[in-house]
């Protein structure tokens, strides 16, 4: 049994090439003047898409269907996942045409109290399972109903008329934060773990169980630099640099675990799907040596301050590890490997991404050094990413001819 419903993870990519278009034409507005184009509104919506239309949507299908006692949920889950569909894309659409206001706060807040009730109840379907995959998965849904806590402060600010004060910021940082550091990541590695273990691959709980509170305690700590953003002090570095040592700590026992296992783990993978794994895991490695790095001050305030910085590192998580890896868990159940417009999209993706970071972490040193501009670098920039909704219009294709 395919354990995903083919049809809303199509919907999920849709929504991802919406997100690519929209953020084809923000990188536009640098190059070329858009009359009546508020900017603001379309990069709140080009992140909400991709964020809760595209990765959180395709992440709950996957769990629907990997981890629910029967493998098929009920029209009770169906409905309510047709309503967080419906949410998101109207959040969506109403930030792009109306910025932060009281529509775009309703249905937030609709698409939070659906998404509660969907949590809340997967964690007590699964309260009986005591696999590793299950315990990467709580943890997961913990995070998630932790991050709207950030989310309710957003709204009630919003419905205050008071959107711009502090604890605003500090609320969207919570959000942001335990979503892609909780919830995003602690899923995804549910799920793989839930493949390994249909594939006989076991891991030994009592011996590997610290590796998700290393990861856990590492989420908590590494807050603090989002609260540095807005009230930088001795304590938060520190406190953060507590957090990027634990997930040092975290990661170094992952890798261990994976190696210890590594020949089954490899014989499990198809020789090209292995090249998309390795690649994901590369950037989620690359996020944690970024994260390093910023246990020096000095370079938490540069990384921190500079812009570009922020959007090659928000990229490198979201498209290089969450959106490859999202994309490779659907390759390891489906037939796409042997179309070669699969492979086209793979290497005009990763070519995007790739050109967009390095464009990115170029300017942002070029800034850094005060040596000004790359030459045409909004038009190189605005160029590399034309490609990201190419690629993903060729997968969707892929995927809708799959389904013939």
């Amino acid at each position: 049994m395919t354990p995903y419903h083919k049809g809303w993870y199509k919907l999920s990519v849709l929504l991802f090439v919406f997100a690519a278009l929209v953020g084809v034409v923000l990188r536009f507005a640098f190059v070329k003047e858009i009359p009546n184009f508020n900017y603001k509104n379309a990069l709140l919506s080009h992140s909400h898409l991709a964020l809760l239309g595209w990765i959180h949507l395709a992440i709950l299908n996957f769990v629907l269907h990997s981890f629910l006692p029967d493998n098929t949920p009920s029209v009770w889950y169906r409905n309510n996942f047709l309503a967080t569909t419906v949410a998101a894309i109207g959040l969506s659409l109403t930030l792009f045409f109306g910025g932060l206001n009281t529509a775009s706060a309703s249905l937030f807040l609709a698409f939070l109290l659906v998404n509660t009730i969907i949590s809340v109840s997967i964690l007590r379907k699964i309260r009986g399972l005591r696999s590793f995959s299950s315990r990467w998965l709580r943890r997961g849904l913990y995070f998630l109903l932790l991050s709207y806590l950030g989310s309710l402060v957003l709204i009630g600010m919003i419905l205050a008329g008071a959107p711009k004060v502090m604890l605003f910021y500090l609320g969207g940082q919570f959000f942001l934060h335990f979503q892609i550091n909780g919830w995003f990541t602690f899923a995804l590695f549910a799920l793989f773990f839930r493949f390994f273990e249909s594939k006989g691959i076991a891991f030994d709980q009592s011996k590997y169980h610290q590796v998700v509170e290393w990861f856990s305690v590492s989420a908590f700590l590494t807050f603090a630099l989002s609260v540095a953003w807005s009230s930088p002090s001795t304590l938060t570095f520190s406190i953060n640099s507590t957090g990027v040592i634990v997930q040092l700590i975290a990661v170094t026992l992952l890798l261990l675990m994976m190696y210890q296992r590594k020949e089954e783990i490899i014989r499990v993978f198809d020789t090209k799907l292995f090249v998309l794994v390795r690649f994901f895991f590369f950037c989620f490695v690359g996020k944690v040596v970024v994260q390093s790095a910023v246990v020096i001050p000095y370079l938490a305030e540069i990384a921190y301050t500079i812009r570009n910085y922020v959007i090659a590192f928000l990229h490198l998580i979201l498209v290089g590890f969450l959106s490859v890896g999202i994309i490779t868990y659907q390759a390891l159940h489906s037939r796409l490997l042997d179309r070669r417009i699969f492979g086209l999209f793979i290497i005009l993706f990763v070519f995007s991404f790739l050109t967009t970071e390095i464009l990115l972490v170029g300017q942002g040193s070029m800034f850094w050094m005060a040596k000004g501009f790359i030459p045409y670098y909004y038009e190189l920039l605005f160029a590399s990413s034309l490609a990201f909704p190419i690629a993903l219009m060729g997968y969707l294709l892929a995927l809708v001819k799959e389904s013939i």
